[in-house]
């Protein structure tokens, strides 16, 4: 704190007289005030003036913020108090030592816009709601509140559900609170139209799922083409299935990828197989399991009679013959009874050549 300076300079004149009035009585803390003194005579700006505890104490309540002004009967001292608390008001005439208390001044807390109650409409910003306004209770003048936000400006909010739209007309109208919440739909938005009130032109047609989308306004317009129709397509049921498929259910509400439908595009789409292929593979597999089952028994007939030729030979082996054998270029001549106990089988295997009564 700053201070007020006392000017001493010698009087021209004994006649004066210390002021007997103060006015105001009391003021607010932060608050830039003008203390005017009156009821003196021969006042000068060269007098002092100070507030402080007591007359005997150095100024320490106030801050001077402007210059001593007037004379005569009154003088003004511009100030503001940093402090709360009931202060002394102490005047000097200028080339005297003593002060003369000329009245108590209360210094009260000024308020805040934390204190405020802002009118309909308004709020009270975050960042002012420690401000301290010009006196003990907040006004207009100290500029606590400002106003909510307005349906434009918070459509994007408050109109966020996919059945609402900014209603135009409600532009200008506020918010109950600093910002707009989606509780406030009914003060900004209007209710979307559905795509099933949207008739899709030529070449186009209804998404299937039109029920369930909205348009961008409370009309459904040209802007909701896209949104509300596609591109015309042809259906399943003007498409032939190829061979090994049938044509699937309902094909009249199945649609091609296209105004027209392929059977080599759109098969996968419209088709399904028609269960041909599996009996075809089941024929199959049955004709080769007989074709197994013959050739099995081929190969074993084929066996057997291999089996009973040799024992055939075996009963016509000779008995009343001379059975000569020859081996290693040697003759041998069997009994005839010696023979016909061999089987021929065996005699073959070991010797290279048979002959019967000497013919081979």
């Amino acid at each position: 704190f700053v201070m007020i300076a006392v000017l001493s300079l010698p009087l021209a004149a004994s006649s004066a007289h210390p002021p007997t009035g103060l006015a105001p009585a009391t003021v607010t803390n932060g608050e830039s005030t003008t203390i005017q003194l009156t009821g003196g005579e021969g006042l000068d700006i060269n007098d002092g003036v100070k507030i402080a505890g007591a007359c005997d104490q150095a100024s320490t309540a106030a801050s001077q913020i402007g210059l001593l002004s007037g004379g005569g009967t009154q003088m003004s001292l511009p100030v503001r108090f940093a402090e709360t608390g009931v202060f002394d008001v102490c005047y000097q005439k200028r080339g005297e030592e003593k002060w003369s208390n000329v009245g108590k001044l209360t210094v009260a807390p000024s308020g805040t816009c934390l204190d405020s109650i802002c009118p309909a409409g308004q709020h009270i910003p975050r960042d002012l709601e420690s401000k301290r306004c010009r006196g003990d209770t907040c006004s207009a003048s100290d500029e606590c509140c400002t106003a909510n936000q307005n349906c434009r400006d918070g459509a994007a909010v408050a109109c966020s559900a996919q059945s609402m739209v900014f209603n135009v007309a409600a532009a200008s109208r506020v918010c109950p609170k600093a910002s707009c919440v989606v509780e406030d739909a009914a003060l900004c938005c209007a209710a979307a139209d559905i795509c099933t009130n949207y008739r899709c032109p030529s070449g186009y047609e209804a998404r299937s799922e039109a029920s369930n989308r909205y348009c961008a306004g409370s009309e459904c317009t040209s802007v909701d083409l896209n949104s509300c129709c596609t591109t015309h397509r042809a259906r399943c049921s003007s498409m032939s299935c190829p061979s090994n498929l049938k044509t699937r259910q309902h094909p009249d509400t199945i649609l091609c990828s296209g105004p027209t439908c392929f059977a080599d595009v759109d098969k996968n789409v419209c088709c399904e197989d028609d269960g041909t292929a599996g009996l075809l593979w089941k024929i199959l597999a049955a004709l080769l399991a007989l074709l197994m089952v013959l050739l099995l028994a081929v190969v074993l007939g084929k066996l057997c009679c291999c089996r009973r030729g040799d024992d055939d030979r075996d009963d016509e082996l000779p008995e009343t013959q001379n059975l000569v054998l020859s081996q290693n270029n040697r003759m041998v001549s069997l009994p005839p009874g010696v023979a016909a106990k061999l089987p021929p089988s065996v005699m073959q295997e070991a010797y290279p050549a048979l002959y019967y009564s000497g013919v081979q």
